[in-house]
């Protein structure tokens, strides 16, 4: 299947191919233009903002708890119960997600692949503390990742 988007900054379209989801194989920066993984494709609320759905437009979809979110940031937002609602920024390259008490942050594509898809060449982070984190959460949490026909993640 090929993709055609338009790049608003640069004035352009370009096409892309968008890859098999069941090939398992490795995510490069200087590939994720090609492959579907440089921006997403929409954003929701999960199990009553409990959680966060992040879909990209190869079909890769992200089921992320909200408690593991908030461990990517070094300021936590206080007195969070639920994410309210999320909504796709700037360009698509951003999802900000809307909590309860107001406050509010945003969440860049590459920090979803850095914290949830284990095929991502910056997998874990760039510090050992980030790598710790993220194996802690992933045999915590399992898997984040769904396929298109899955069923996600609802019981998180």
């Amino acid at each position: 299947m090929v993709c055609r988007i338009r790049d608003l900054f640069r004035g352009r379209s370009y096409s892309y191919a968008v890859p098999d989801m069941k090939k398992k194989t490795r995510i490069l920066d200087r590939r994720v233009h090609c492959d579907g993984y440089s921006h997403f494709k929409r954003s929701m609320t999960l199990d009553g903002g409990k959680a966060v759905r992040f879909i990209y437009p190869c079909g890769a979809t992200y089921d992320v708890p909200m408690l593991y979110l908030l461990q990517w940031f070094d300021t936590l937002p206080h007195h969070i119960s639920r994410v309210r609602t999320t909504r796709v920024i700037f360009n698509r390259k951003l999802t900000r997600v809307y909590f309860n008490n107001g406050k509010s942050m945003d969440v860049a594509w590459d920090t979803v692949l850095m914290a949830c898809e284990p095929e991502y060449e910056h997998f874990g982070g760039l510090t050992a503390e980030s790598q710790r984190q993220t194996r802690d959460a992933m045999s915590r949490y399992g898997r984040f990742r769904y396929e298109k026909g899955e069923p996600g993640n609802a019981s998180l």
